[in-house]
C-alpha cells in the first residue's frame, strides 16, 4: 500500500512539473525562441509517460454523455504540449516535425473522443493546412475527405439525434393525454437518451451543416484549383449546395412556426446569408463548368435557381 501511495504521488509530481514546464515553454514562445520552448515541452512529454493513456471508447462511450471535462489532467495536459509542439516546429519552418506532433495529436484524441468528434475533424483540417504549404496536395486532399467523412456523420448523427427528440416529446404529451383518457394506446417506443450526442463535441445541427458546407467547399476548391479534377469540384460544390438548401427549408419552416416576431430580423439577415452563399456556390458550379469548356452549363448553373439536372437528385459523392 505504501508502494502504491508513493507511486501516486510521484505520479501527481511530474504532472505538477510537467505543467510547469509548458508554462515555461509557452513563456519562450512569446519570445520566439521556439527552439528552448520546444526543448521544454519534450521535457515535459518525457515527465507523463503513455502508461495510463485512459481509452473512453471502450469504457465510457456507451453512456454518450461525455465532454471535454471528464479528460484527465494528464490527458488534457498531453493535448495542450501537442498542440503547441505542432504550432513551434510550425514557425520554425519544420513542417515535417509539426505534422509528426498533430499525428500524436490525432491518434491520443481518437483515443479520447472516438473517430467522429470535432477535435479530430479540427486536427485533420490543420494538417491539411499545412500540407497545402508544401503543396503537398494529395496528402491535403486525404486530411479534407476524412474532415468531411466526420462532419457528414455528425450532421446525420445530430439529424437522428432531433427527430428521435420530436418523437420523445410528442410520445410524452400523448402518455399524458391518455392517463387522462383522450389517447388511445400507440405502443411502445424507445426514447434516446438524453445527450447521446455530446460525445461528437457539437450538438447544433445547423451549426454542423454550416462547417460541412464549409469543408465541402475547400475540398471543392482543392479539386478544382490544385488538383484540376473538375468533375469532383462540381461534385464537392453540389453537395455543399444541397447542405445549403436544407438549411434554408430549415430556416422556412421556423420562420413559418414562429409565434413571435422577437428573433424576425436576425433570421432575416441569416435568411439573406444563406441565400448570397448559395449564389455563390452555384458560380463555383458554373466557374467550374466554364473551365471545362461546358458553356451551356456554366451559365446555367451560374444564373438559374436549380444548378442543372446532376443536381436534382441526390449529389453523389467523392468519397468512397
Amino acid at each position: 500500500a505504501n508502494e502504491q501511495e508513493e507511486v501516486n504521488d510521484k505520479k501527481d509530481d511530474n504532472e505538477e512539473v510537467a505543467q510547469a514546464l509548458y508554462k515555461l515553454g509557452h513563456l519562450y514562445a512569446t519570445k520566439s525562441d521556439y527552439t528552448t520552448a520546444l526543448t521544454k515541452l519534450e521535457q515535459a512529454m518525457s515527465l507523463l509517460g503513455d502508461d495510463d493513456v485512459v481509452s473512453f471508447l471502450s469504457q465510457q462511450r456507451t453512456c454518450c454523455t461525455q465532454s471535454p471535462s471528464f479528460l484527465t489532467t494528464k490527458n488534457k495536459l498531453r493535448i495542450q504540449l501537442l498542440k503547441s509542439a505542432s504550432d513551434y516546429y510550425l514557425q520554425l519552418s519544420d513542417t515535417k516535425s509539426s505534422l509528426s506532433m498533430k499525428s500524436n495529436l490525432l491518434v491520443l484524441q481518437k483515443q479520447l473522443f472516438g473517430n467522429h468528434h470535432v477535435c479530430v475533424a479540427s486536427t485533420y483540417r490543420c494538417m491539411s493546412a499545412v500540407h497545402m504549404m508544401v503543396k503537398k496536395y494529395e496528402k491535403a486532399r486525404y486530411c479534407r475527405e476524412e474532415e468531411v467523412k466526420i462532419w457528414r456523420f455528425i450532421v446525420k448523427e445530430l439529424l437522428l439525434q432531433k427527430e428521435q427528440d420530436t418523437i420523445a416529446t410528442t410520445t410524452t404529451k400523448e402518455e399524458e393525454e391518455e392517463e387522462e383518457g383522450g389517447v388511445e394506446d400507440k405502443g411502445f417506443i424507445i426514447k434516446h437518451p438524453k445527450g447521446m450526442t455530446n460525445h461528437l463535441g457539437i450538438g447544433n445541427v445547423a451549426d454542423a451543416r454550416k462547417a460541412l458546407s464549409c469543408v465541402l467547399h475547400d475540398l471543392g476548391s482543392l479539386f478544382e484549383n490544385s488538383l484540376y479534377e473538375y468533375e469532383k469540384a462540381v461534385t464537392c460544390y453540389e453537395e455543399a449546395l444541397a447542405v445549403e438548401m436544407s438549411m434554408l427549408e430549415e430556416l422556412k419552416k421556423k420562420k413559418t412556426n414562429q409565434e413571435t416576431n422577437k428573433d424576425a430580423s436576425s433570421e432575416e439577415q441569416e435568411f439573406k446569408t444563406l441565400s448570397m452563399k448559395m449564389r455563390e456556390t452555384k458560380r463555383k458550379i458554373g466557374g467550374v463548368h466554364y473551365k471545362k469548356g461546358d458553356f451551356s452549363m456554366a451559365l446555367m448553373t451560374s444564373f438559374h435557381d436549380s444548378v442543372g439536372s446532376s443536381s436534382s437528385s441526390q449529389p453523389k459523392s467523392v468519397l468512397k
